[in-house]
């Protein structure tokens, strides 16, 4: 099982908006080589909701032939569907990467048993592992430590990314966990916190522009040297703070173009962001380097 610093990482487009390939290998490189520990591609940091089927099964064909199981790679395959969800967990989960993601319903969100019975007919069809994605404040549902049970029961199941601030909820996470079923922070600012109660590591954004860093953090929290996982984190503190300037991904791609990494922009509706908050941003990452 998995454990440690997850990156979710960006989509680079091309000056015409087109995935940028070349950049991604240099991308997948770079985490890589900087020791994190695993790489969710087109998840929302990714920017899979205005990403076609088509490239994101070719994003997903050409980063598995790149990375030659050098790093687990897990493909996001949600969607507010089910059969769109049947659909694209058969075409990814047969390129065997080592789990998909999978959110639960948006917008029409479903009550428990549809919520159930969504994951229970994906769980049918994937030919890999499956992780669950909690994340209330995009999806307007919050799924129950009884439904979060239930659901793990699925054979597929190994894992939950969890986005809640909820302390109780977390420490229930924490005691349903097993060596089958991992939860995973969904929360930069809390990583800390979050593995302290039990979390096994975070599925994040900030790890896109510091992997060396986030890597450092989480293995010093796992060890218990919070005096250094501290330090670190008060360093990315305000850094962190700056990411949600905007709505994610927006402030992460303008960070690794500031810093050089040329990603490109975004698809509409996601656009630049404003000149006061990229200031900001930039004394942020200035904050870092010092």
């Amino acid at each position: 099982m998995i454990k440690g610093s997850i990156v979710a990482l960006v989509t680079p487009f091309t000056n015409d908006n087109k995935v940028n390939y070349s950049k991604l290998y240099e991308l997948l490189d770079y985490q890589i080589n900087n020791g994190s520990d695993g790489i969710l591609l087109f998840g929302t940091t990714g920017e899979g909701s205005t990403l076609t089927k088509n490239e994101k099964v070719e994003i997903a064909k050409r980063s598995i032939e790149y990375v030659k199981n050098r790093i687990p790679l897990i493909l996001n395959a949600g969607s507010n569907s089910t059969q769109e969800a049947i659909e694209l967990v058969k075409e990814l989960s047969s390129l065997q990467p080592y789990a998909l993601l999978v959110i639960n319903p948006y917008y029409n969100k479903g009550n428990d048993e549809g919520i159930f019975k969504h994951y229970q007919e994906l769980n049918k069809v994937s030919e890999v592992p499956i992780i669950i994605y909690n994340v209330p404040s995009r999806t307007g549902k919050d799924m129950s430590i009884s439904l979060i049970k239930r659901i793990m029961t699925l054979d597929k199941i190994i894992g939950i990314k969890e986005a809640s601030s909820d302390i109780n909820k977390l420490i229930e996470l924490s005691k349903i966990q097993n060596e089958k079923f991992y939860w995973y922070s969904g929360n930069d600012y809390r990583v800390i916190e979050d593995i302290k109660l039990g979390s096994k590591g975070l599925i994040g954004v900030m790890t896109n522009s510091h992997p060396k860093l986030v890597k450092e953090m989480i293995d010093c929290t796992f060890i218990e040297d919070f005096e250094k996982a501290y330090d670190i984190f008060f360093k990315l503190e305000n850094y962190i703070k700056s990411l949600s300037l905007e709505v994610n991904p927006i402030p992460i791609k303008e960070a690794l173009n500031i810093l050089g990494y040329d990603v490109g922009n975004f698809r509409l509706p996601l656009y630049n962001l404003e000149n006061e908050k990229r200031e900001i941003l930039i004394d942020a990452l200035k904050e870092i380097e010092e």
